[in-house]
């Protein structure tokens, strides 16, 4: 009997009738169960055995709980009642009838990109209430997403859920979510915030629109290291049915750095909104550069007398805001240096971020990270600082021309490890790997009719976990599997089909297979890498074959005769024929500037034969990354103007209409 067998038609605290099983993972099941006394359905997830012993999966299981409890959102699964007792612990949840977002991409393959872009800003709506509450998933992934039937989204599975305000949740408790979909600061184990789920989801958006992951390499620590250092195939390259505008949200949501994505999961929802009413919709980003000056030159030129005299006054109160600035400056100098010196303050404690040392550089102070390598802290978040020099409390001579340097030293990431596939890999070098690797590990022995005895049937947590120095994995390792021998054939000579029948009668898997010339018939085999009669295992056993291509006969060249009358007519272009130069494109850029990114919006040429709708001119809407919204008119450059683009005027939209967001 199976094990989840035995909570079959249980009846929990005499409320909850189990009635089938609806899912089984490495820590828990999960159950459908009615309410007794009603007729309503409800999820029932239960801890198993081995996790109900483990002090860090019942720790994850209860911050799930915690996490969940929290939320209030129709696009997450809600919590009805938590149960901690001796000898079972169990969650009761929301029943939720549909499919993982997982088995409905595999079955698609490919996602219509409005359909992705509608379960998506459903996903940003539930992961934004999260956020709200203080709560950081850390692993979101199309398994942990549900579709209803109604296609509604939930999602569930906030069992590595870090909550900021909690203290006993750290980044070495538990494994920080799948490596397909974990941003770059989980896989080099840096402190994460919002933007890490934001991160997923745009790797989540990316797969559902090309029916690819990003990255993909042999193992999963490769794949870390690409999501720390690769950039991704532009989705358009995949699949050119996805609007620019979308690939641009794809790609700005998976930037390397947190500071250069969305700033919260509403305004990526919001630029998802314009895609989706308007799917022309093409994204840039403002610039403070010599060049954009340049292009609104024209534009400068026509300003109001009132409007260079409205600049004028604004820089003169500009000036003097900086002026009063200085001198509060230095009238608050005057009071905190006491004398000739100053006492240097205590930065212990706190977080190292731009913020503070912007802060402290106001004060007269410069701060400087040590590079000496130091061992991770568990006790404390990444990034504190933890010891400073000099130290809080030093007297030091005030130079009111040089700042005082203080040099921090930060409490650095834990070193990780990303769980690979172990499934039929030798148990004994795969302990070697873990050890190596500071994982501590727990062998289970279990029966199997596959898997050779010694060789990992599966691993707890799953392949593709990120796990931290000091945290634990189970091996679940094969008792044994029934092995047969079988005697190998001898199969030179005969064709190659009749070869590979013989050995699969044999149960003798075939290998590499080459090919070389020979005065053998062509397609016969000629060499064989297991010896006749030699004793092997069925099924496990692989054998390599060579076979005979014949002789491969070359013919000589024939001269042709030289041809006079070849000569182009006269006119004609023999240069370069079948290609075309492809006009630029300058509204693809989407970089940044270091700020808060905003983007511009300009509709894309209409196709050839398709009406295309002209905006008034002054029309177009500003939506700030704060969601404000203000109006913006840009003359865009004549491209008739260009001698070598003839087409100019048939393949540019004449007015444009930038929209921020």
């Amino acid at each position: 009997m199976e094990r989840y067998e035995q909570y079959i038609g249980k009846t929990l605290n005499g409320k909850y009738t189990i009635k089938e099983l609806l899912g089984a993972g490495g820590m828990a099941y999960v159950f459908k169960a009615t309410v007794e006394g009603s007729d309503k359905v409800v999820s029932v997830k239960i801890l198993n055995e081995e996790s109900s012993k483990d002090e860090k999966s019942v720790r994850r299981f209860l911050n799930e709980s915690k996490a969940v409890a929290m939320l209030s959102h129709p696009n997450i699964v809600k919590i009805y009642d938590v149960v901690f007792e001796k000898d079972i612990n169990y969650l009761v949840m929301e029943y939720v009838e549909g499919i993982t977002m997982k088995d409905y991409i595999d079955f698609k393959k490919t996602v219509e990109w409005g359909e992705a872009v509608y379960y998506v800003s459903q996903i940003l709506r539930a992961l934004g209430h999260a956020h709200q509450m203080g709560i950081i998933h850390r692993d979101v992934k199309p398994q942990n997403i549900m579709i209803t039937r109604e296609g509604v989204v939930k999602v569930m599975d906030f069992g590595i859920a870090k909550m900021l305000k909690s203290e006993s949740i750290t980044m070495t408790d538990m494994a920080l979510g799948t490596v397909d979909y974990i941003s770059p600061e989980q896989a080099s184990g840096k402190e994460i915030g919002f933007y890490s789920d934001i991160y997923s989801v745009g790797v989540m958006l990316y797969e559902m629109t090309t029916g690819k992951l990003p990255f993909v390499a042999e193992n999963s620590m490769a794949v870390a290291m690409m999501q720390i250092q690769d950039e991704p195939q532009p989705p358009t390259q995949i699949n050119s049915a996805i609007p620019r505008g979308l690939e641009q949200i794809i790609l700005k949501a998976m930037n390397k750095e947190p500071d250069e994505r969305f700033s919260s999961c509403a305004t990526m929802e919001k630029a998802l909104g314009i895609i989706a009413s308007d799917p022309a919709t093409v994204f840039t980003v403002h610039r403070k550069s010599p060049e954009k000056k340049k292009e609104n030159e024209k534009s400068k030129k026509r300003a109001s007398f009132l409007a260079i005299i409205s600049g004028v006054t604004a820089a003169f109160f500009i000036v003097l805001i900086v002026f009063a600035v200085m001198f509060l400056k230095q009238c608050s100098a005057s009071f905190t240096d006491t004398g000739k010196e100053i006492v240097i303050p205590s930065l212990l404690g706190q977080m190292h971020s731009e913020k503070l040392v912007e802060k402290f550089k106001a004060d007269g102070y410069d701060i400087k990270i040590s590079t000496k390598e130091i061992e991770h802290d568990p006790e404390k978040p990444v990034g504190e600082i933890i010891k400073q020099t000099p130290s809080s409390g030093t007297r030091k001579k005030y130079n009111a021309s040089a700042l005082q340097t203080i040099t921090v030293t930060l409490n650095p990431p834990a070193k990780v490890f990303v769980l690979d596939d172990y499934t039929n890999a030798n148990a004994q070098e795969v302990t070697t790997i873990l050890r190596r690797n500071d994982i501590v590990w727990n062998l289970k022995s279990e029966d199997h009719d596959t898997v050779i005895k010694g060789y990992v049937i599966k691993t707890d947590p799953a392949p593709g976990t990120v796990l931290n120095k000091g945290d634990s994995i189970t091996l679940y390792v094969s008792n044994g599997a029934p092995v047969e021998e079988t005697t190998v054939p001898n199969v030179l000579g005969k064709t190659y089909e009749d070869a590979v029948r013989e050995l699969q009668k044999k149960r003798i898997s075939i290998g590499t297979v080459s090919y070389e010339e020979s005065d053998a018939p062509e397609g016969t085999v000629v060499s064989q890498s297991l010896a006749e009669g030699e004793k092997v295992y069925k099924y496990i056993s692989e054998i390599e074959l060579i076979v005979s291509m014949g002789r491969v006969v070359i013919p000589l060249p024939i001269q042709p005769e030289e041809d006079t009358s070849s000569d182009a007519p006269e006119g004609e272009n023999t240069e370069d024929a079948g290609e075309a130069e492809l006009p630029s494109d300058t509204n693809t850029d989407i970089g940044t500037d270091g700020e808060d990114a905003t983007i511009n919006t300009t509709e894309e040429n209409t196709p050839e034969g398709t009406a295309q709708e002209t905006v008034p001119d002054g029309n177009a809407g500003e939506i700030s990354d704060e969601g404000s919204s203000s109006s913006d008119t840009e003359e865009a450059d004549d491209p008739s103007e260009d001698p070598e683009n003839e087409n100019a005027n048939e393949n540019q939209n004449t007015d444009e209409n930038p929209t921020e967001v």
